[in-house]
């Protein structure tokens, strides 16, 4: 879905499970009030400037730890430089992506779904404007929400990164994901296997699914997705898992 905003893409899926009701000290989040990652990094519940800022406690420190560290090699290492020959020679980095996490975002008080979906749009779309980053060369930023009590999970490409990361990509990688942003599963364990496919689209190694996408046909019928074991919700084996697609450089 292309919008009225540029080149600006943004993809969704609805997590099919009820809105929780907020308790009276939650803290409703608005664009102008969100904290920056980078420069606002203790109020996202970090010690130090990150990729990932989680202001409700909705993820672990060490949870939250191995998911910043993976972005900073994806930025660094792990993808190539996306812009101009003349502004690569001056930063050779990559990609890079933000994880920003809410439990709750203000919406207005109309609680359809396309109305919170249009808030959580115009949210991400307000906050990229607001917040600038030092890293940005040629609009190759990727934004990754996630709003608990909204049911909302939604990323963001700018121009650059809409060439590479499409609408069809984002929404399968999404699906594969999904199962982890239910009741009682791992929202780390659902945040890495998106940070992980999308830096494999980022640097060619992605295996699409669909065969629209160019995936194979599996013989033997239809191919599904199972959720991870429990096991995979220590983060000892989620270090595990990032440490193994880093050796393999996907």
């Amino acid at each position: 879905m292309e919008s009225n905003l540029g080149f600006l893409l943004f993809s969704l899926v609805f997590v099919s499970i009820p809105a929780a009701l907020l308790a009276d000290e939650t803290l409703v989040w608005r664009p102008d009030t969100y904290p920056h990652p980078r420069n606002q990094f203790s109020l996202c519940n970090r010690n130090k400037e990150s990729w990932v800022c989680d202001p409700n406690h909705l993820l672990a420190k060490d949870e939250a730890d191995t998911l910043n560290f993976v972005l900073e090699q994806m930025h660094s290492k792990y993808t190539p430089c996306p812009c101009s020959a003349f502004l690569c020679e001056q930063n050779p980095n990559g990609y890079y992506m933000t994880i920003i996490l809410a439990k709750k975002i203000e919406t207005g008080t109309n609680t359809s779904r396309p109305a919170i979906l249009s808030h959580a749009m115009n949210f991400v779309s307000s906050l990229k404007k607001r917040m600038p980053f030092l890293e940005d060369r040629c609009d190759e930023g990727i934004i990754l929400f996630y709003s608990k009590d909204d049911d909302i999970l939604l990323t963001y490409t700018g121009k650059t990164g809409h060439h590479v990361l499409t609408k069809d990509l984002i929404e399968e990688i999404t699906i594969r994901a999904g199962k982890n942003f239910e009741p009682g599963e791992d929202l780390s364990v659902g945040l890495m296997k998106m940070v992980l496919h999308y830096r494999q689209v980022l640097n060619g190694h992605y295996v699409p699914l669909s065969p629209a996408l160019g995936g194979e046909t599996l013989i033997g019928g239809v191919s599904t997705i199972r959720p991870l074991s429990q096991a995979y919700i220590h983060i000892f084996l989620l270090a595990i898992l990032a440490g193994l697609f880093a050796l393999i450089g996907n």
